[in-house]
């Protein structure tokens, strides 16, 4: 698991770098005020959902990112089709855009256009067509 943790943090890095900082929030979170299960990187990061039916992919920004999971936006203008109570459970694909790494999720908590996210599995390389 550690890791998946150090890709997650150099990618979360990497996009700091190409969107700037965030004001103190990743040192806020490294410091403990965060009490989750694993540290959230906080990131402004592109990404597409892959749903598991025949919706288009739909693109969404991952604003924070853990070995365990995130918490994505659905862009604006894009209808969310996993609305509560039943999108919770709901799985679909995650391909984050600035490392080309797929993860499947479990949605786990929906606010509006947000969704938090467990992750199934270790991000992978998204696999290259041939």
């Amino acid at each position: 698991m550690s890791d998946v943790l150090e890709l997650l943090q150099v990618s979360a890095a990497r996009v700091r770098v190409i969107h700037g900082s965030n004001g103190g929030r990743d040192e806020a979170l490294l410091s403990g005020i965060d009490r989750r299960g694993a540290p959230r990187y906080q990131t402004h990061a592109a990404g597409r959902i892959f749903p598991n039916n025949s919706l288009a992919p739909m693109p969404c920004i991952i604003t924070d990112i853990s070995a365990t999971g995130a918490r994505i936006e659905l862009s604006s203008g894009w209808f969310n089709p996993y609305k509560e109570p039943d999108g919770i459970g709901q799985k679909f694909r995650l391909v984050m855009q600035v490392d080309r790494l797929e993860v499947p999720c479990l949605i786990v908590h929906i606010k509006e256009n947000q969704m938090g996210v467990k992750f199934l599995k270790a991000p992978q390389p998204v696999a290259r067509k041939a």
